[in-house]
């Protein structure tokens, strides 16, 4: 409930604050419904999902953006490529990989938490 109210909070307050900052009703309708969504993203990380797609169609309802536009400006190419990324990584994670990964970089460092922070930072010289 508390994350509730933060989030109702903040996100009138963004309005009201870019309405006195004289910006046009397009422009505080998009900035609230933006910020709706990252602060939802934010607060309710399980429901992100539904922060976007209520945010996309809140700025069709509102008619700040119509459909030709979302389609001419989403990069589809992209958002094919993130899904096909994000069910690669879910069945890396039911498998357990990561942590097969992690166990095994621990088998061959050991205890060594400094090393393997600098293993990790240390640049990797190519040549190819």
């Amino acid at each position: 409930m508390k994350k509730t109210v933060i989030y109702v909070v903040l996100v009138l307050s963004v309005g009201l604050l870019s309405h006195f900052l004289g910006l046009s009703q397009a422009q505080v309708g998009s900035l609230t419904v933006f910020s709706g969504l990252i602060f939802g993203t934010f607060f309710f990380w399980s429901f992100r999902l539904m922060f976007a797609f209520l945010g996309i169609a809140t700025l069709i309802a509102l008619g700040l953006i119509d459909v030709p536009h979302i389609i001419e400006f989403a990069g589809l190419d992209v958002i094919l490529f993130l899904i096909g990324m994000m069910i690669v990584i879910g069945y890396l994670e039911e498998r357990h990989f990561f942590e097969h990964l992690v166990n095994s970089v621990l088998d061959l460092v050991g205890n060594r938490p400094r090393f393997i922070i600098a293993l990790l930072l240390c640049p990797v010289q190519n040549n190819f």
